[in-house]
């Protein structure tokens, strides 16, 4: 991790080498609230911004859905529309803490949510009762990790691929529909 994205506002260096470690290069990452650390994501991963304000949309190589803030949190009807189907990572750094970050709960239908889940700045109260209230919605357990010296970042597996005894043992007639359309 490169010096230059350790200050309190960008990714802390703890969470960048543990994307580095988790997250194949190229893969999808949906980042809800977009910053200087944008760019340092966007030259490894896909990424998809969401950012409520105007003067942070393009700053970054990122896909950039812009979002205002509609009764207290991004608008819905939005999200609804330019989302991608699937992600491999849904990255919560947004919106700001004046804001608040709970409402993602009454939204997670619009998200993808079967990938990792990271939830950053962990070390403030209310983003700690929403990583438990979301691994609780979500029925999968979370770690908490230390993103700089004083930062925290939570982290929620994937969900596990449930694999059928018959393809374990081979037995894959019938199975068919599982590879094609």
């Amino acid at each position: 991790m490169r010096s230059r994205w350790l200050n309190p506002w960008r990714i802390g260096s703890g969470l960048a080498d543990w994307l580095e470690a988790t997250l194949p290069r190229g893969r999808t990452i949906v980042e809800l609230g977009s910053g200087e650390g944008t760019a340092w994501l966007a030259e490894r991963w896909r990424v998809v911004s969401v950012e409520h304000d105007a003067r942070f949309v393009g700053r970054h190589a990122s896909r950039y859905v812009y979002a205002p803030l509609r009764d207290g949190w991004y608008d819905a009807a939005v999200l609804a529309r330019e989302l991608p189907a699937r992600c491999d990572l849904l990255l919560v750094d947004g919106p700001p803490k004046r804001i608040g970050r709970r409402p993602l709960l009454e939204h997670l239908d619009l998200f993808h949510t079967d990938g990792w889940i990271v939830l950053d700045d962990v070390h403030r109260h209310g983003e700690r009762l929403l990583t438990a209230a979301l691994s609780a919605r979500l029925d999968r357990p979370f770690a908490v990790r230390r993103a700089s010296m004083w930062r925290r970042f939570a982290v929620i597996a994937p969900r596990p691929v449930v694999c059928s005894a018959a393809l374990l043992s081979g037995r894959t007639a019938g199975l068919r529909s599982l590879t094609q359309p």
